[in-house]
């Protein structure tokens, strides 16, 4: 499979680019997403989410689309941390 299938279904380590990597993430499958949900899609999966929602990261779309995306999950989460990282970017959690 995909090396999303791999991480997803807990193997450890995986191969990027040839090299082994463990795997210390905590995966959790979101069932009811798609990569392929357009912004109201988005939307409304958002305002779906309960609990104390810390951050919010903007990864969908070019970049102006998902910098304007953020604008609105602000506005609909003014408590959350919405951030657009940008290519490469580490961010820890």
């Amino acid at each position: 499979g995909t090396l999303g299938d791999q991480i997803a279904n807990g193997k450890s380590p995986v191969n990027i680019f040839g090299e082994p990597h463990d795997v210390h993430a905590r995966v959790v499958s979101l069932d009811t997403y798609s990569g392929h949900a357009d912004k109201n899609e988005l939307k409304q999966y958002v305002l779906k989410l309960t609990g104390n929602i810390r951050r919010i990261f903007c990864i969908h779309g070019e970049e102006s689309q998902c910098l304007a995306h953020a604008e609105t999950l602000r506005v609909m989460k003014p408590k959350a941390n919405v951030l657009v990282p940008e290519y490469r970017q580490v961010v820890e959690i």
